[in-house]
This record gives C-alpha cells, structure tokens and sequence, in this order.
C-alpha cells in the first residue's frame, strides 16, 4: 500500500510534504519519491534537501510488482497508490511495456488522457496526474483506495486524513 501527499500554493510545500511523508513513512517500505517543483529525486529515507518551491509531490512506496520509483515523469507527473486488475491485459492490448500497473496507468494517462484512462482499468486506485498546469485526483469508484484533500490555504492532499490534519489543515 504506497503513499501520496501533496502541496500546491505554498512557499514551503516541500518541508510541508517531507513532514507529511514522515507521518505515513510506514507506507514506502520500498523507497521514497518527491518531486521538489522541478525534478524527482529517490531515496531509501525521507531525508531529501528541498528547494523552495510551491508544489511538491511526494511518494511513499510499498511495491508487490517489481519496485518502480514514483512520481513518474513525462509529459505529465504522476503518483498513485493502485492495484490494477487488468494491467497485463491493457499493457498486451495496447502493446505497452509497464513493468508493473502503476507504471502501465502513467503511460496509459501519457497515451489517452485521464478520462478514457480511467475508462480502461479496473482496480482499486488513488492518484494524482499534473499536466498542463491542471492537478487531477482521482480514486476508484467505490473508495477502496482514499484520498483527502482540502482547498484550506493552497491545495493539499494525501492518502491519509492525518497527514493534513498532522500538516495543520483539518480538524
């Protein structure tokens, strides 16, 4: 189960996401992604040097499929939290070559867009793509996989409801 967390709009969102990523370390017993405003860098800690930047995405990761590092970069950004069904179907039907569902899901939104992305997989997921200057989030239908988030001083969002209350955004 990986972890996101993101800020949008504040100075310090990449203190404001490294302390988040601490508060839901548990989630990247895999490794540590955080996008700082202008590049991703990984780490095995949460011990990134952040720039001043007011966007920063984070990524906690919990792999089952081969660990490929997040947020992924391309013409977009993404990070996810995601246990796709029908990954190996779509990546043979679309002739795609993801190593794992999370890696299939940023090049299927890189390929066709969020909506028909959304569309074409059934699984359990949570994520955030930024393209164009537009954030998406989004979720599976039934919630299986949450996501929080609040317009409350910029934008934020996280995997976890404690993340932004522990970041001073919720009661």
């Amino acid at each position: 189960m990986c972890g996101i967390v993101g800020i949008y709009g504040l100075e310090n969102a990449c203190d404001l996401v490294t302390k988040g990523m601490k508060i839901i370390d548990y989630r990247g017993l895999d490794g540590y992604g955080l996008f700082d405003g202008k590049e991703v860098c990984y780490s095995d800690k949460i011990d990134f040097k952040v720039n001043k930047s007011d966007m920063a995405i984070g990524h906690c990761l919990h792999s089952i499929v081969n660990k490929i590092k997040q947020p992924f970069t391309g013409k977009g950004l993404f990070a996810v939290n995601c246990e796709i069904y029908n990954w190996e179907e779509l990546c043979n039907k679309y002739e795609i070559s993801a190593r794992n569902d999370a890696e299939l899901f940023f090049l299927l939104l890189e390929k066709f867009g969020v909506e028909k992305t959304l569309e074409l997989i059934d699984g359990d997921y949570a994520g955030i793509y930024f393209i164009d200057s537009k954030i998406y989030i989004f979720r599976d239908i039934i919630g299986v996989k949450p996501i929080w988030y609040s317009l409350e001083n910029g934008f934020a969002f996280a995997s976890e409801k404690k993340v932004l209350k522990g970041l001073g955004y919720v009661d």
